[in-house]
């Protein structure tokens, strides 16, 4: 039961950057220390540039980052 939910909040985790699931937040919600430390894990993965979905980063309230097209050079 325990490897049952660890499995389903990872799988909640891979859909929610994904962009097939969107969490709703109320202002409640946004006063609350999961929603805070779920926008500072997006600030973080944002500003690494992760190609993760643009509703993700909508939802918790920030700008998605530009994508990368093919004909970018940038340094890694």
């Amino acid at each position: 039961m325990i490897f049952s939910f660890a499995g389903s909040g990872a799988l909640l985790a891979i859909l929610t950057r994904a962009g097939v699931v969107e969490l709703t937040y109320s202002d409640a919600d946004k006063q609350t220390t999961s929603y805070k430390m779920a926008k500072k894990v997006a600030e973080m993965e944002q500003s690494q540039g992760r190609g993760f979905s643009g509703r993700y980063y909508e939802n918790i309230g920030l700008t998605p980052p530009k994508s990368k097209g093919p004909d970018d050079k940038t340094a890694a």
